[in-house]
């Protein structure tokens, strides 16, 4: 529920359209007999059969009701085994392949969640390179039990290492406690640009050309409120007298964004970004009393112009 779904059934593809790029997802489940020593060890996966009513039938859903009784069943089905990824891989692939994943210019991404390390990293390449052609990347999310990372969470990120899309591959992999799966630092993160893992998804860097914001830039860099606010993807706050992140990244629907007008935002087509429209005195010009109202800001002789206040 965290994520934006489309409400699209499984097997329902539609019509692109430019509100159409939006969340489905798919559920994999993985495990095996882990390899030791002489043990070659198996590799086990599975979404849910199409013979369970009302799932996704191993498919890409974007209907919440499909995807916790896919949720259900893996529960109830749930695998004790080890961590072998390689038919995991093989089904996300099927799911993100041309016959079941709409081509409508979606991010395709895989998020492998391991506790520990992965046994089968030796003979996975195939498979990641057939994600690879498909055109999605593949993130890697280690949960470990504890706050401090032990022993097993550090195999765990090095064998997520071996998984992750290039370039950037460590940006690509994080290490949190459960708690922290649905924040911003994993999959809370996926439509904000300075997100762990929604940097590498929305394809928008820092410095890139943005609509009527110029440059963009990580909102911690500034130090002062004109420069933040007229940041596209920046608000500066009093109270805590520093620069954030626009609340309007947190929107990856078109119509969800420009409905946002309690925090100023536009949809920018170019990026696919929510951003807020940039502000300073002269964003006031022509509203004396907005520009009044804002304690930065005075309304000039003309009564329209509006600029920034002098210090007496």
């Amino acid at each position: 529920r965290a994520l934006p779904l489309n409400g699209v059934a499984a097997g329902a593809i539609g019509t692109p359209t430019s509100t159409a790029k939006n969340v489905r997802v798919g559920i994999v489940q993985f495990s095996g007999v882990n390899k030791d020593g002489g043990n070659l060890g198996r590799s086990d996966a599975q979404a849910v059969p199409a013979s369970v009513v009302g799932s996704t039938a191993g498919r890409l859903s974007g209907m919440v009701s499909e995807l916790e009784n896919d949720i259900e069943w893996q529960e109830a089905n749930f695998y004790n085994g080890g961590l072998m990824v390689q038919k995991g891989l093989q089904i996300a692939a099927n799911m993100l392949s041309q016959s079941n994943s709409p081509q409508d210019g979606r991010k395709k991404i895989v998020i492998v969640v391991t506790p520990g390390k992965i046994y089968d990293t030796d003979v996975i390449n195939p498979y990641l390179a057939t994600l690879d052609v498909s055109g999605a990347k593949v993130f890697g999310v280690a949960v470990r039990r504890q706050a401090a990372s032990t022993n097993i969470d550090t195999a765990a990120v090095a064998s997520l290492n071996l998984i992750a899309s290039s370039p950037s591959k460590t940006d690509r992999i994080v290490n949190i406690v459960l708690d922290e799966l649905l924040t911003d630092k994993a999959l809370g993160s996926l439509c904000n640009i300075n997100g762990a893992f929604g940097k590498l998804i929305v394809d928008v860097k820092n410095n890139t050309d943005i609509t009527n914001g110029g440059k963009h830039k990580p909102c911690n860099q500034y130090n002062e409120k004109k420069g933040c606010n007229l940041d596209a993807g920046c608000v500066w706050y009093d109270s805590s007298v520093s620069c954030q992140d626009t609340l309007c990244f947190q929107h990856c629907l078109e119509a969800n964004c420009t409905a946002d007008t309690v925090n100023n935002c536009f949809y920018d087509t170019n990026t696919e970004t929510c951003w807020k429209t940039p502000t300073d005195c002269t964003s006031h010009t022509g509203k004396p009393v907005d520009c009044a109202s804002d304690p930065d800001c005075e309304v000039a002789s003309d009564n329209v112009t509006c600029t920034d206040k002098t210090c007496n």
